[in-house]
């Protein structure tokens, strides 16, 4: 296996499938100068600079130095106060459960801190927080709105407290977070002031970082290459706080655009000169050839770093694997956003980079056009994904509205991708994520709306079609994006509804009871406390069929009206007013899903096996039960039912560390502690414990077509009287191979074996749908077994749904022809012998649908043909109906 520089492996087959272009950074024109500098028009602060002199280890993810922080801007309400940003992440937070947890973090919980030393004010130290020393004003700075000047005192203009400090990054994804030598510190790595004292204002910064590991280097929107124990200066001016990013390795690739406004792409060894990396580079640069909006304060910048200063910045794309964090540019600074919720587990990967570009690219120019700051760039990004909802997401050309000018449309066609195709699979990525949004400086403690919330009212106020008016004439022309929105109402009613977007909302709804009014299903929301207009969602489902609802509720109570429903729905709201996602897959229901019972049901494996010498079919299923948002505990229950045996095996399963993933690796073990009874006439019990390990690599877990999956048992059994002993135990492994989920050859491989007292109900099928299909699933009693599948699927008919009635969704047809072989020996020295090798031939047939549209599913009919070879008397037909894909 090949090796990428800095010793990780290179999994080149799915860094292919899963890389993401996942930063575009706009790199700022490095200053000289003297530490203070002058405030223009557009905003920012005489005399106000933060230094900070820090050394990065990387490796242990832990920055250390000293920062010092000009004394007004340490000043709030009259006491000195520093933001520690990293201390957000020393607990869990409120939203991490089972399903959640792994796509944050790669093992269990890791906090992150930032330690503080002495607060030192002219050699002194002084307590923390503190009174402010006198004549320093604690509202810090004058904002653009209220003209130039300065905010403190001239006396106090020239103190800087000097704070030393410790900031430890969390083993995590997303935008703080070090993994494996590269880090990425969005928010605040070093002491900063407040965000209230600095909102609106473009501070200067003077930062010298010393890395204990060479690699790529990148602070705000600057990079550098930097050697072992090597030190880099970085001087700059920016509205947000300064992220860090350090990539141990990668090939630095350069070009430009037809307008020679410079290209780089950090991307590794192995990508560099590809097709793949040819392709992004020209995509980019075609994406760059716009023109860029006027300075001002309508897009968050100096004047004095107007369009030209903007054009002549390198525009840089940071390429990475799955779940890094994505830096976007805009003026005057970086957002981060965390791609880590972009993406659920097993949820289809398709078009891979294609679509990662369309959302890195399209983020990054709708920021850099006009966004006024974080929040109206993340409400620009929201109203794109409401939008192409709202007009379905196979509309691709609604969507080439907003690139009209951009003319690079055609570039990323030329990617090989299909639009239509893409726009189907995945929208616009928006960085809408609950936990790292309220962590953002800019929107801590400040009184601003989600959002999220805000693309809602809006799209539910002016509809798709002023929204989109709006949205075009703000990205074309740099007009704030709330002034551009507010020019579209009609009326005051829709003014207030325009202002309750954009104002903090904050309210306690309970749902008072659903019921049907002329023929539809109303539900009635009311609201505790004060009355007044207030945003609701409506979450309905019945069986397949969901629908989002949402209104702005005028009164205390309101009706919220419930289309397509003939029945009456399941219905759950937020009490806060609306769901924070819109995640609510198929896959995985569980996600942001309110109305998801305590306790889920599962059925695995259903079979049922035809032969014509058993009186009654063998029959038998795996019945499992799941705690709400526990991936850790299940119940189980597995009957059995042949012509000579009725059984049943119950227990308890406890997993320790189950991994699920978006790259759909997916890892447990576990351990179980399990009871079997035998209900025929021979009577008796066992019971014992039951340990598991399961490793998955399969891209989805009901059609792979490529991928592996390996399972590993050990369980030891005994009487339920404690006078006999018995264990066995035995590995299971299946790959598929294919080029298409449409084309898939896929072989299976058992092996099993035992010893000591081992009753019938304890030996592992034979026959059946785990084995030999010409054969009845416990025809062969031995309690080692070898036996080998190979399959060859050939989809007949995909994407044709066919509806019957409210029952059954037929979404495919897939045909089978498979060969099985299988040797069983009482004793270990009986496997091989000639008379005890069996093989089969036969065709199935697999009908994809999904049933009362609870969850996609795979009827399997396979007929098969016992074939006269090695001394087995051969001839029969057998018929075998499973619930699932039989490997």
């Amino acid at each position: 296996m090949g090796r990428h520089r800095g010793g990780r492996p290179a999994f080149s087959a799915l860094l292919a499938l899963s890389s993401l272009f996942c930063a575009a950074v706009v790199l700022c024109p490095q200053r000289d100068g003297a530490a203070a500098f002058t405030v223009d028009s557009a905003g920012g602060a005489r005399g106000a600079q933060v230094r900070v002199v820090a050394t990065l280890d990387a490796d242990r993810g832990e920055i250390s130095g000293t920062a010092w922080i000009p004394l007004p801007l340490a000043c709030r309400e009259g006491k000195l106060s520093i933001r520690q940003h990293p201390n957000l992440y020393r607990e869990p937070e409120a939203d991490l459960s089972d399903v959640t947890h792994p796509q944050r973090f790669p093992g269990g919980f890791s906090p992150g801190s930032m330690d503080l030393g002495a607060l030192i004010l002219e050699g002194q130290p002084i307590p923390h927080p503190g009174a402010c020393p006198a004549g320093v004003r604690p509202e810090g700075l004058e904002r653009s709105s209220a003209g130039a000047g300065s905010g403190a005192d001239e006396s106090a203009a020239d103190l800087r407290l000097e704070v030393s400090f410790v900031t430890r990054m969390p083993h995590r994804y997303g935008p703080f977070g070090a993994l494996d030598g590269r880090v990425t510190a969005f928010g605040g790595w070093f002491p900063a002031p407040e965000p209230e004292a600095t909102v609106g204002a473009t501070l200067s910064y003077d930062i010298e970082i010393t890395s204990v590991r060479a690699g790529y280097l990148a602070v705000d929107s600057q990079l550098s290459k930097v050697r072992r124990g090597g030190a880099r200066r970085f001087r700059f001016a920016s509205v947000m706080s300064p992220l860090l990013l350090f990539r141990p390795d990668g090939v630095l690739v350069a070009g430009q655009t037809a307008s020679g406004r410079r290209l780089l792409l950090l991307t590794d060894e192995d990508s560099a000169g590809t097709e793949r990396t040819v392709r992004l580079m020209a995509a980019a640069a075609a994406a760059l050839e716009h023109p860029v909006s006027a300075a001002g304060p309508g897009n968050g910048m100096p004047e004095s770093e107007g369009p030209r200063g903007v054009a002549e910045r390198p525009f840089l794309l940071l390429e990475a694997g799955l779940r890094e964090s994505l830096a976007l540019p805009f003026p005057g600074g970086v957002l981060c956003a965390d791609l880590a919720f972009a993406l659920t587990p097993f949820s289809p990967l398709l078009q891979q980079h294609r679509e990662n570009l369309y959302s890195a690219t399209a983020a990054a120019l709708l920021l850099e056009r006009g966004a006024a700051g974080v929040f109206d760039a993340l409400l620009a990004l929201n109203l794109l994904q409401f939008l192409s909802w709202e007009r379905g997401s196979s509309d691709p050309i609604f969507l080439r509205r907003f690139f009209r000018n951009l003319e690079f449309w055609g570039s990323l066609d030329k990617m090989g991708s299909d639009p239509q195709a893409n726009f189907q699979t995945s929208m616009f990525f928006t960085p809408e994520l609950p936990i790292d949004i309220a962590r953002l400086p800019d929107l801590q403690g400040m009184e601003v709306p989600s959002p999220r919330t805000a693309a809602r009212l809006v799209v539910l106020t002016l509809g798709a079609d002023r929204t989109a008016d709006a949205l075009d004439a703000a990205l074309g022309s740099g007009k704030p994006l709330a002034a551009a929105l507010m020019d579209r109402a009609a009326g005051d009613g829709e003014r207030r509804a325009l202002e309750l977007a954009f104002s903090p909302i904050d309210v306690d709804l309970e749902l008072a009871g659903v019921r049907r009014v002329d023929g539809m299903w109303v539900a009635r929301v009311c609201k505790r406390g004060d009355s007044g207009a207030y945003p609701v969602e409506v979450k309905a489902r019945r069986g397949r069929h969901g629908e989002l609802a949402m209104a702005v509720c005028p009164d205390e109570c309101c009706d919220v009206s419930l289309a397509g429903f003939r029945k009456r729905p399941a219905v759950d709201i937020d009490p806060h007013g609306v769901f924070l996602q819109r995640q609510d897959t198929p896959d995985d229901p569980r996600l942001n899903d309110r109305s998801y019972p305590d306790l889920k049901w599962i059925v695995n494996r259903p079979y049922m096996s035809f032969s014509g010498g058993d009186v009654l079919p063998s029959a038998g299923a795996d019945l499992n039960v799941q705690p709400r948002w526990n991936l850790h505990h299940m119940g189980f229950l597995a009957p059995t039912l042949t012509d000579s045996r009725v059984a049943a095996a119950a227990g308890w399963r406890y997993s320790f560390g189950p991994k699920v993933r978006p790259n759909f690796l997916s890892e447990s073990i576990s351990l179980a502690l399990r009871v079997a009874v035998a209900l025929d006439g021979e009577g008796g019990s066992t019971f014992g414990p039951m340990l598991t390990y399961v490793h998955l690599t399969r891209q989805s877990r009901m059609n792979p077509f490529e991928g592996n999956w390996s399972y590993l048992y050990l369980c030891p059994v005994a009487s339920w009287g404690m006078d006999r002993f018995g264990a066995r135990g035995g590995l299971m492994f299946s790959q598929m191979f294919g080029t298409s989920p449409d084309h898939i050859f896929a072989v299976r491989l058992n092996l099993d074996t035992g010893g000591g007292w081992l009753p019938p109900w304890e030996i592992p099928a034979t026959g059946g749908a785990e084995g030999l299909r010409a054969l009845a699933t416990y025809a062969l009693p031995g309690v080692h077994r070898v036996s080998t599948s190979l399959e060859y699927r050939l989809m007949l008919m995909r994407s044709r749904t066919r509806n019957l009635g409210d029952v059954v969704w037929l979404n495919g047809l897939q045909v089978a022809l498979f060969i099985d072989a299988a040797t069983v020996g009482r004793e270990l020295s009986h496997v091989g012998r000639p008379q005890n090798i069996w093989t089969d031939v036969g065709v199935g047939l697999r009908p994809h649908f999904d049933l009362f549209g609870v969850m996609p599913s795979i009827f399997s009919f396979d007929l098969a043909y016992l074939l006269p070879v090695l001394g087995a008397a051969g001839g029969g037909f057998n018929g075998v109906l499973s619930f699932y894909q039989p490997f």
